[in-house]
């Protein structure tokens, strides 16, 4: 077990010491909803990222990404009170720009999928616990640009525009088939 414990160590620093080459990043941030669109009523709880770069030819860099964000809302009502989560999960894939000329800066391009799992908990006036759960899908195109702070941290600011299929008739209008969204925070290459 021992053993195990050390070559995961060092393991772990061997991949820190070539951070700025890493192929590897994982990101922390804040969402929140840009515009009138399914998701401004939510409050943006976090955004976990990851990041892998396959192919690094000279200042592109293309890679595979996916980030998972979670959203809340609480509305009360005059007879029922509701709760309801949102959990987006975004895989894609993403170009990167990095050159020397930019100072730390590195702009990119995702495009994707994006999946939306929501879940809806209500409780009326007579204490009647309910559930629905919703889920829908659709594409996802994703601007960004991150800052080097050093070698291995990194700031970042992105915009994600997400257009979802919807079944429901009532649900079929802009509102509630384009979601915008901005998200700021902080990364860190493995």
């Amino acid at each position: 077990m021992k053993k195990i414990q050390i070559l995961t160590v060092v393991t772990f620093l061997t991949i820190s010491v070539s951070a700025q080459d890493s192929k590897l990043s994982a990101t922390l941030g804040y969402p929140f909803s840009l515009g009138d669109n399914f998701l401004a009523d939510f409050t943006g709880v976090a955004d976990l990222g990851v990041q892998y770069r396959i192919i690094q030819a000279g200042v592109l860099d293309i890679g595979l990404s996916a980030n998972g964000s979670y959203y809340v809302q609480s509305t009360p009502l005059s007879s029922v009170n509701v709760k309801e989560n949102v959990i987006l999960v975004q895989p894609r894939v993403f170009m990167e720009i990095n050159m020397e000329i930019l100072k730390g800066f590195r702009p990119s391009f995702g495009l994707g999928y994006s999946f939306l799992n929501s879940k809806v908990k209500y409780e009326n006036a007579q204490n009647q616990p309910g559930e629905l759960k919703d889920y829908t899908e659709g594409l996802n195109a994703s601007l960004g640009l991150a800052y080097d702070i050093t070698s291995r941290i990194f700031a970042f600011l992105s915009y994600d525009y997400i257009k979802v299929n919807r079944d429901n008739p009532n649900q079929d209008n802009d509102f509630f088939r384009n979601g915008s969204i901005l998200k700021l925070g902080a990364g860190f290459r493995f």
